[in-house]
């Protein structure tokens, strides 16, 4: 079912984002163009302002958010979820390109520090998943086996996998401590170039 349900919804996704957008385009839209081959670039370009506004990211990164919930909290019941989402992906790469680059107009990215509420919505999913897979695993009929025939009671089990859910988020937080957000080089780098435009625009003031 979990399978099922990821490549039905992952194929679902391709055909809104790509496939509906590519027939509207075909169809509707490009026999009102007078656009040629042969064409100067500058008409391309010029053309390229009939074209519908990019819709944004918040579909992307709401679908980024849900693929990354079914790899964390269900890929130790179906270990195949990351094969499959790295097959979606690679192929995402180049309808996406398609997509900005012959459907939508031209987006232009706003300068951003970070991924904002976004990244609280995947650390927080990141802390669920640490819990889900302590208790699938306590679940699955084969973890049962192997603790009814060690002489493990249900109390017991059930206190490791407690005490195995608070040792990975003791983990995580450690690492996510340890491991700064911004890495020396890249901040260096940005501290030069930031030094380089005050002395430029002091140069010109």
């Amino acid at each position: 079912r979990l399978a099922s349900l990821l490549i039905i919804t992952q194929l679902v996704n391709q055909v809104t984002e790509v496939v509906v957008p590519f027939l509207v385009d075909r169809f509707l839209r490009a026999p009102r163009r007078s656009e040629k081959k042969e064409d100067p670039q500058e008409d391309k370009f010029r053309n390229q302002g009939s074209l519908p506004e990019f819709p944004g990211l918040f579909g992307e990164y709401i679908e980024l958010l849900v693929q990354f919930g079914y790899l964390s909290l269900f890929s130790c019941v179906y270990p195949l979820t990351a094969v499959l989402l790295l097959l979606n992906n690679l192929t995402e790469i180049r309808s996406d390109a398609y997509k900005m680059c012959r459907l939508f107009k031209k987006p232009f990215s706003a300068p951003v520090g970070g991924m904002g509420v976004w990244q609280t919505a995947f650390e927080v999913l990141s802390f669920v998943s640490v819990i889900s897979n302590c208790w699938l695993l306590l679940l699955s009929p084969r973890v049962r086996e192997l603790g009814q025939e060690s002489g493990f009671s249900g109390t017991n089990a059930l206190l490791v996998a407690v005490l195995l859910e608070h040792v990975l988020i003791l983990v995580k937080l450690l690492l996510a401590l340890l491991i700064p957000d911004e890495p020396d080089w890249i901040r260096v780098k940005r501290e030069r170039n930031e030094y380089k435009s005050m002395q430029a625009l002091g140069q010109q003031t």
